[in-house]
């Protein structure tokens, strides 16, 4: 692709540019697994005081999939908003109030103006913490279902990973990638 092409008035959130840049891509996965490799090591040393290495292998794998899963719930649920509210905006286009100017927030976050309109983050952050749920159910109840962990454990390990694997980068700009 030569440098001066931009791929204006695109239809994916941003984030889902890596599925076009390859070494995007391959960024994302790593960091994803090195994060994911951190948060579970600390998990491994608060619950059995020491890096269980068997653990580790265990789980590790689970938990970096369903990470990804949750994250899909994320983009899935920015994905269905914005097309709400690109549809909205297309039928409704002489109105100005405040609920055109959220279906406008929705909209925005699949262009290149979601930065303009402050509906447009408090969209991302909903993701964010919609996909922050998905995170927390896929571990809790399929990641670290054979864990000898107890309820309290097993809640605490999925609730960490929840809240520092969430997929934050949502709020990145996507004029960062061009």
């Amino acid at each position: 692709m030569k440098k001066n092409i931009r791929l204006y008035n695109m239809i994916l959130p941003p984030y889902l540019l890596m599925v076009f840049v390859p070494w995007l891509a391959a960024l994302c996965l790593i960091g994803n697994f090195i994060i994911d490799s951190i948060v579970l090591l600390i998990i491994s040393l608060i619950v059995f005081k020491k890096v269980n290495g068997e653990f580790y292998k265990k789980n590790i794998l689970k938990v970096w999939l369903f990470g990804f899963a949750g994250d899909f719930v994320g983009i899935l649920f920015l994905f269905i908003g914005s097309n709400i509210g690109y549809f909205y905006i297309n039928s409704h286009s002489n109105e100005n109030g405040l609920f055109f100017q959220i279906m406008e927030g929705l909209n925005n976050v699949t262009n290149h103006a979601y930065a303009v309109n402050t509906y447009s983050y408090v969209f991302i952050a909903i993701a964010i913490f919609v996909a922050a749920i998905a995170i927390f159910l896929f571990d809790y109840f399929i990641a670290f279902r054979k864990t000898k962990f107890t309820k309290k454990q097993k809640f605490l390990s999925s609730l960490a990973f929840a809240v520092f694997t969430a997929p934050y980068t949502f709020l990145i700009p996507n004029s960062v990638f061009y």
